[in-house]
């Protein structure tokens, strides 16, 4: 029988659905004030060939005791090494949404520029280029502004909102992670990696328009591609949103290419 969840060599990440002959490895990157289970249901939307590991940041959850990082540069530094440490036997790709799609493509560029690890591709949504800047700075809002600016686009679920404290606690999180999000400074050396760059936006999604997810496309030497879903900020969490459609097809296409089966 295989074991019921599998955990990275740091910690930092786990797996609640090992598969048995998984041929990709995705690497998700939860959105501010989420955790790793963020992505446990995956395991239903997407075919056994995909092999789902979130990403825990420090700080909560299982990690609650471990120290968390004062910016983005350094959280990504101590996933790439445990990436670097953990994994080598099937291809990698990481999936990043909102603040974790910043997270995945800062981890993504020290994994490849510093220890020589590429990724078949990185998918992320829902953020605007790494270099952009935000003009309205959430993370200094006042508890109750930041709570209405969260639930204009369905950032707060509801088993959170019916609990006092967990709410003190989620917003407490979430502020956390939009001022790593919003102090974000672009790494001292080279800032394009050679994997190909998926990007996905909603709609109606005010935090990134079209244009600025566009802009990906200058961070890869690599293919570039954009669509944009139904849907707004959390588009994700609609399980019969076109996207899961397209999230399987990358896949499905690129085991036929040399390049992602001689990894």
């Amino acid at each position: 029988m295989r074991p019921r969840f599998k955990k990275s060599q740091n910690d930092f990440l786990i797996c609640h659905d090992p598969r048995d002959e998984p041929t990709v490895r995705m690497i998700c990157f939860p959105c501010a004030g989420a955790n790793a289970s963020f992505y446990k249901k995956w395991n239903e939307q997407l075919s056994t060939n995909i092999q789902i590991w979130g990403v825990q940041y420090p700080g909560r959850d299982f990690l609650i005791n471990t120290s968390e990082f004062p910016d983005v540069n350094r959280l990504g530094e101590a996933l790439a090494e445990d990436i670097a440490l953990s994994f080598e036997d099937i291809p990698l790709c990481f999936y990043g949404h909102s603040f974790g799609a910043l997270v995945a493509y800062e981890t993504a560029r020290i994994l490849e520029h510093k220890y020589g690890k590429k990724l078949v591709k990185l998918v992320v949504s829902a953020r605007k280029y790494p270099g952009g800047t935000y003009d309205k700075k959430m993370s200094t809002m006042t508890d109750n502004e930041l709570i209405h600016e969260l639930n204009q686009f369905g950032g707060i679920p509801i088993e959170i909102k019916q609990d006092k404290e967990m709410l003190e606690y989620f917003v407490n999180q979430i502020r956390k992670d939009l001022t790593l999000n919003e102090r974000y400074t672009l790494g001292e050396n080279t800032n394009v990696i050679s994997a190909p760059i998926d990007v996905y936006g909603g709609t109606t999604d005010s935090t990134a328009s079209s244009a600025e997810l566009e802009q990906w496309r200058g961070y890869t030497d690599n293919s570039f591609d954009l669509k944009m879903i139904a849907g707004g900020h959390f588009f994700i969490n609609n399980p019969k949103s076109i996207f899961f459609t397209y999230l399987e097809k990358e896949f499905v296409a690129d085991e036929e290419d040399d390049e992602f089966l001689a990894y």
